[in-house]
């Protein structure tokens, strides 16, 4: 991984430490998921629509989604939780909200 030494505005920067309390994780990770997003809104990538088009998500939830449904009413937090695992197991670096996002879409 490459380092970079960023100049960061002081206000900016308290604003992230305050930030990355509030969601329980590092400046890096806050950081560099801001850096992703202001990159994928530039280029007009959609993270969700690019977790839909990739067909090991369909293959490892379409079918568990139906029967999860079935049974609960809904996908429950803690299994949703266990698929985003498995899903991120399986290379897949995507961000917890746009995978729960998806997994809603999933079969509409």
């Amino acid at each position: 991984m490459a380092r970079y030494s960023l100049i960061i505005k002081d206000e900016i920067y308290l604003k992230a430490v305050q930030v990355a309390q509030k969601k329980q994780m590092s400046l890096g990770k806050l950081f560099n998921k801001a850096i992703e997003e202001y990159i994928n809104r530039e280029l007009g990538i959609d993270p969700v629509q690019e977790i839909l088009k990739d067909p090991l998500f369909h293959e490892l939830f379409s079918e568990l989604k139906k029967k999860a449904i079935k049974h609960f009413g809904e996908v429950p937090k803690h299994i949703l939780d266990t698929w985003y695992n498995i899903y991120r197991e399986k290379g897949r670096n995507v961000s917890y909200d746009d995978f729960r996002e998806a997994v809603e879409l999933l079969g509409q």
